[in-house]
């Protein structure tokens, strides 16, 4: 009998050894789980061991991206990796510079922060562009849309041509990527045989309405009168036109009235903290494609507040201009709430805009043709790129690139090109106007010019 409960003794000590070492091993397996888990998360929030010092830092961590893709990181001049690559970098100060061949370089300062991401994203562009005509026959006068992507324009007739009223006229274009092919093709509004007789073509002017459906079209003589003026739908119907020249201010105060309505409609899209300063201060020139942003001329002094409070964590670096001063350009984000100065012209082309905006506020309704033809060439030199990121602008017979932050002015094309005409495409490319051949040509003609 004792021996029977002996053995029973060593089973029930074996069974609970062995439940033992069961838990034992669980435990150990959980705590493993959990203490890799902990070094998972120390490490993807940035924080490394320091052989030098024998101790565990907390780094910041460099996402950096571009396109094209694997391009050069220089980091305070060393080269660190390639994009795309995640760097873990101390807390500090570094210049981040993104090189590849064929392209220019791409650059920005960086205050780096223990445990915080901060994001490169960076569109490099060729240092060698190449241009492609979009018209042969000659263009006078182009004028954009409101939204910038129509473009209308005078054509000549070409005494080579037989079918004279195809290609010439009052002619519109539409500059979306899957459309560039209306400029061979040339999308006629008004043959140039119908146009009025005795007008002299590089005076003709054109004003569109607000929602880019019709267009006035404004022709003088060669004493500088204005003796006739159509106006015609922007759908391409031929024949859809009408003389307007006794009733052509009614048009022009209802356009200018429907364009302070759609500038407050635009800036009710941000806070209203922010909103108020805008439209008491500022005009509106262009939103960007993704409308994330806002471009815009201060006509007085103000003080921008912050609807965001505080700023956002690892988000664009540049430094704000929050102080806004009469007569400059900036930028203002409506995700970030983040405010930027943008210097793209002198002090003296900033102010005589506000001179003049100033004038047409002044006058307010009693605009004259010529009124509108000045507003219209305001900010032609400045326009959104396609990506939301950029914005194009010419300055000294040049055309340069630069981001929204006022950060990495880069010159994309400098060959020959008039001053008067800046355009993008909706895939990334410049139009532009210009005579490569003048001693053959009288007349420039538009061209697509690629810069990525």
């Amino acid at each position: 009998m004792k021996s029977e409960n002996a053995v029973n003794d060593v089973f029930w000590y074996n069974c609970d050894m062995v439940h033992l070492k069961r838990t034992v091993v669980a435990l150990i397996v959980l705590a493993a789980i959990v203490m890799v888990g902990i070094l998972v998360i120390i490490f993807a929030r940035g924080y490394r061991f320091n052989f030098g010092t024998r101790s565990i830092g907390s780094k910041g961590i460099l996402v950096a991206n571009s396109a094209p893709n694997n391009a050069q990181i220089m980091v305070n001049g060393k080269l660190l990796g390639v994009t795309s690559d995640n760097l873990y970098l101390s807390p500090g100060n570094y210049q981040v510079v993104i090189k590849k061949e064929g392209y220019s370089d791409w650059q920005k300062n960086f205050t780096i922060k223990g445990e915080v991401v901060s994001r490169v994203d960076a569109q490099l562009f060729s240092s060698n562009p190449s241009l492609s005509p979009l018209t042969n026959n000659g263009v006078i006068n182009p004028q954009l849309s409101p939204l910038r992507d129509k473009l209308v324009y005078l054509a000549l007739p070409d005494d080579n041509e037989l079918l004279l009223e195809k290609n010439d006229g009052l002619m519109l274009s539409n500059l979306n990527s899957s459309n560039l092919s209306f400029f061979r093709q040339h999308n006629q509004l008004i043959p140039y045989a119908k146009l009025p007789a005795g007008l002299v073509p590089e005076k003709t002017h054109f004003v569109f309405s607000n929602d880019e459906k019709a267009l006035l079209a404004f022709f003088y003589d060669e004493y500088d009168n204005l003796f006739s003026v159509i106006h015609t739908t922007t759908g391409g119907s031929l024949g859809g036109f009408s003389d307007v020249t006794l009733s052509y201010q009614e048009f022009l105060a209802k356009w200018w009235a429907q364009r302070g309505l759609l500038q407050e409609k635009q800036y009710d899209t941000v806070k209203q903290k922010v909103r108020r300063v805008l439209k008491q201060n500022t005009l509106l020139v262009e939103v960007s494609p993704d409308k994330s942003k806002l471009l815009y001329f201060t006509l007085k002094d103000a003080q921008l507040p912050r609807s965001i409070q505080p700023p956002l964590i690892g988000s664009v670096p540049t430094r704000e201009e929050r102080a806004l001063k009469a007569a400059n350009f900036y930028i203002y984000d409506k995700k970030e709430d983040k405010n930027f100065l943008l210097s793209v012209a002198s002090s003296s082309a900033r102010l005589e805009r506000k001179l003049l905006l100033d004038k047409l506020s002044a006058q307010k309704t009693n605009l004259t043709e010529t009124d509108w033809f000045a507003f219209n060439h305001l900010f032609e030199e400045i326009l959104w790129y396609s990506d939301s990121r950029h914005l194009i602008f010419s300055a000294n017979a040049t055309i340069s690139i630069i981001e929204y932050d006022g950060s990495n002015r880069i010159l994309v094309y400098s060959g020959p090109f008039e001053k008067s005409f800046l355009a993008t495409t909706s895939d990334g490319r410049i139009v532009t106007l210009t005579n490569i051949n003048p001693k053959k040509n009288k007349l420039p003609d538009l061209y697509s010019v690629s810069i990525k």
